[in-house]
């Protein structure tokens, strides 16, 4: 009898064990990095422009995600965005289909079988359609962000309950593609149209994108409904300095099953923790719950300035900082920025470039057709870009001057044409009578410096009381920040 005892305690323990595991990642899940949300505003046209003030990407991959409901393989990835203001919360994400994948029970490799799928209507796949609560939103692709704001639910004891979910999928239209959002898990339905809700998104060559906005009135409405009116938030609470906000990204993966003859569902995937609620190792859990939250958003500025030469008081530091930000541009050293050195004009290209969001891998072996721009050479790329895109042209036919310093009339130069190239207005123009120094602007430069002053780019520098324009001056590291940042406000 104790024999038999034994027997079925192991049993117990060998079924507990696979249960734990099942839930579990079969590999460490690496967690993202908190995400230091930005103030901003994004527009939502499911174009994810870097200049709308995104936060920096957490991941959605392998790495991040448990295989939670494992059907198959994560043959997907996304870079997702975050972005707060006063109204609502916005996130995006560009997701990749199509990986190379295997079975990592079988090795069978698995690669190309899984494919973006578009949406046609409700969800009734893989899930009980006598429980509505089960809906995953649409029957295509779908994209979920599960929402714990402040950590509100988790603070109240609500670790083991759902948030509520914001699911979005995509369909195809005569006018092009929609993106529409579904609520799940309380409210539960379409809530595209509902006032404070933004959605927008477009099938990519790699798979699909979106950005969508949705209004604290309504998450924090949520939570309270959600948590039978426990917990009880404001917008000031859940974006102030230092506040953090819990969220998973969940996607529900489908495919088309040659063999049914319909679409099926390949994976279910939720970015998830490294730790428990109580700080114990590892992850447990179905992965849909609050404590499955994997990636922590902090509101509020956390910049730390690490320039020795950049001080809170200089007239150049905000700008700085703005565009140490957003990746425009780095250091001279870890700990100098060198703000009165000039700037080359293939420096302001490779901080142009990055504005732009270019991938200048494409441009590695492009040959520049310039005697001083080799393609072993770290502007060869960037230079080839700009070139390509008629944004500029050589000081002469076979010289390039990637390291002549740039002047301020030749900033607004590069502005106006990336502008004129982009779509980004130019039809303002300022008088320039009121700057002592007008008549040295040149007759090649005499639009570009009108529409720059017009636009706010260009400022004068000023000497004494009095603003000069000095077009022919270099222009430095400082003043290249500063019209960066006041295009980016422009072209929004």
């Amino acid at each position: 009898m104790k024999k038999l005892s034994a027997i079925l305690l192991t049993a117990c323990m060998l079924i507990t064990s696979l249960a734990m595991f099942v839930n579990a990642s079969p590999h460490g899940i690496i967690e993202n990095d908190p995400v230091s949300v930005p103030t901003a505003t994004p527009t939502v046209d499911g174009v994810i422009d870097a200049a709308d003030g995104w936060s920096e990407p957490a991941k959605m991959d392998y790495d991040t995600c448990g295989f939670f409901w494992q059907h198959n393989p994560m043959s997907s990835k996304a870079d997702l965005y975050f972005a707060y203001d006063e109204e609502g919360l916005y996130y995006a994400a560009d997701i990749t289909e199509g990986l190379e994948c295997f079975d990592e029970r079988t090795g069978e490799d698995m690669s190309g079988r899984n494919n973006f799928v578009y949406s046609t209507g409700a969800d009734w796949i893989d899930v009980n359609p006598d429980d509505p609560t089960e809906h995953y939103g649409y029957d295509g692709d779908v994209f979920g962000l599960l929402v714990d704001p402040a950590e509100g639910m988790i603070n109240a004891g609500f670790s083991s309950d759902y948030t509520p979910w914001y699911l979005i999928g995509l369909f195809e239209s005569e006018e092009g593609d929609v993106a529409k959002m579904y609520r799940q898990k309380i409210n539960k339905g379409d809530i595209t149209a509902e006032e404070g809700v933004e959605v927008a998104g477009a099938k990519t060559e790699a798979g699909w994108r979106f950005e969508a906005k949705i209004a604290w009135d309504i998450i924090i409405a949520d939570i309270e409904a959600i948590t039978y009116g426990d917990v009880v938030l404001t917008a000031e609470d859940i974006i102030g300095d230092g506040a953090i906000s819990k969220v998973a990204a969940m996607y529900q993966d489908r495919f088309y099953d040659e063999e049914a003859g319909e679409v099926a569902t390949w994976g279910r995937y939720v970015t998830a923790p490294t730790s428990q609620v109580d700080g114990t190792p590892g992850h447990m859990g179905s992965g849909d719950l609050v404590c499955s939250c994997g990636i922590s958003l902090v509101a509020g500025d956390t910049y730390v300035n690490p320039f020795e030469d950049v001080k809170d008081n200089h007239w150049f530091a905000e700008s700085v900082k703005y565009c140490v930000q957003k990746g425009y541009v780095a250091g001279m050293t870890p700990t100098t920025f060198v703000p009165n050195g000039n700037i080359t004009r293939a420096q302001f290209l490779v901080m142009l470039a990055k504005l732009d969001g270019v991938d200048l891998t494409k441009y590695d072996t492009t040959e520049s057709g310039f005697e001083d721009v080799k393609t072993s050479h770290w502007f060869n790329e960037v230079v080839c870009w700009a070139v390509e895109n008629e944004l500029t042209a050589g000081l002469t036919e076979t010289t390039f001057g990637p390291n002549a310093n740039v002047t301020r009339a030749q900033l607004a130069r590069f502005f106006y044409v990336y502008s004129e190239k982009n779509g980004i207005p130019v039809d303002g123009r300022a008088e320039l009578v009121d700057f002592p120094d007008a008549s040295k602007v040149a007759n090649w430069a005499q639009d570009a410096i009108a529409w720059a002053v017009n636009a706010g780019i260009i400022g004068g520098v000023k000497k004494g009381d009095v603003n000069y324009l000095e077009p022919n001056g270099t222009a430095t590291r400082a003043q290249a920040t500063v019209m960066f940042k006041a295009f980016d406000a422009f072209r929004k």
